[in-house]
C-alpha cells in the first residue's frame, strides 16, 4: 500500500508492504489469545461475583468457551506453522497453550458435576487463573515476534517546481529592492 502526500515542491510516499504475505492467520491468532484472556478474566470475576446456579451455568458455558477456542488457537496455530509464517517457536508456544487451554475447559465443563458448590468455586478459580496465564503468557511470546511490516518513507522533490519557486522569490526581491509594495 502507497500513500502520497503532496505539497507545493515536494511530494512524501509512504509505503507499508508486507515482508511475509498472509498474515491473517497470525492476527487471528492474536485475536484469539486476546478473546481468552477476556473470557479468563471474566471467569475469575464470576467466580466471586454469581452464586449458585448462575455460577454453574457460567462455568459450564466458559468451558465449552475455552475448549472451542482451545481448538480454534490450535487449527490457527497449525495453519500459520504450515505457512512457516510463526516459524518454529512459535509452533511449540502455542501447541502445548492450546492444548492446555482445551483441557482445562474439559475439566471446568466436568467438575461442577462432580464437586460441592464451594469446592468447584475453587477449581473454577484455579482453572481461569491458568488460562488466563497461559493467554498472557502466548500475547506476550506474540509481541517478541519480529515485526512484519516494512515502512519506508521517501521524499521526492519536483525540480520545476522547485525552480519556479525560486524564480517567484527573485521577482519578489526585485520588486522590494525597487520600493514597489507586494502582496501575496
Amino acid at each position: 500500500m502507497i500513500e502520497q502526500h503532496s505539497r507545493s515542491n515536494s511530494t512524501v510516499r509512504v509505503n507499508h508492504r508486507d515482508v511475509a504475505p498472509g498474515l491473517t492467520g497470525l492476527r487471528a491468532g492474536y485475536l484469539v489469545k486476546l478473546v481468552l484472556a477476556i473470557c479468563a478474566g471474566f471467569v475469575i470475576v464470576d467466580t466471586f461475583a454469581f452464586a449458585g446456579n448462575a455460577r454453574f451455568g457460567l462455568n459450564l458455558a466458559f468451558g465449552i468457551v475455552f475448549v472451542t477456542v482451545g481448538a480454534l488457537w490450535l487449527m490457527i496455530a497449525a495453519m500459520t506453522h504450515a505457512e512457516r509464517l510463526g516459524g518454529l517457536r512459535a509452533w511449540l508456544t502455542d501447541l502445548p497453550l492450546s492444548v492446555l487451554t482445551m483441557m482445562i475447559g474439559v475439566w471446568q465443563i466436568v467438575q461442577d458435576s462432580l464437586y460441592s458448590a464451594g469446592t468447584a468455586k475453587w477449581i473454577s478459580f484455579g482453572d481461569a487463573c491458568v488460562v488466563l496465564g497461559a493467554a498472557l503468557l502466548a500475547l506476550v511470546l506474540h509481541e517478541l515476534s519480529t515485526e512484519r511490516v516494512v515502512h519506508t518513507l521517501e521524499i521526492v522533490t519536483e525540480p520545476e517546481a522547485e525552480s519556479r519557486e525560486a524564480g517567484e522569490q527573485v521577482e519578489v526581491a526585485q520588486h522590494v529592492a525597487n520600493g514597489q509594495r507586494v502582496t501575496v
